[in-house]
């Protein structure tokens, strides 16, 4: 079918090198974050080709690893929509 409804789950692993202000006490921060999440969206096909799926997900952020200037940095619930576009082939 060119169209239809997905649930999946994804994890993402971000590496974050953050330069502070002086204005907050200055220094620089290495932050290793975890999202897990689960999400859904529908996919278009366009032309057996273009696919277009707009999404929404729910996920949990964690810090793995900070390095540096001590910071608490978005840890909890973390709501996510967005649009992903791409070639199939």
């Amino acid at each position: 079918l060119p169209k239809r409804f997905y649930i999946g789950a994804r994890v993402e692993v971000s590496n974050l090198k953050i330069n502070w202000s002086k204005l907050i006490g200055g220094g620089t921060s290495k932050i290793i974050l975890l999202q897990p999440s689960v999400e859904t969206g529908y996919t278009l096909l366009i032309n057996e080709l273009l696919f277009i799926t707009p999404y929404v997900a729910a996920g949990y952020q964690t810090t793995l690893k900070t390095v540096g200037a001590t910071v608490s940095y978005g840890n909890g619930f973390v709501p996510l929509a967005g649009v992903s576009a791409g070639f199939r082939f």
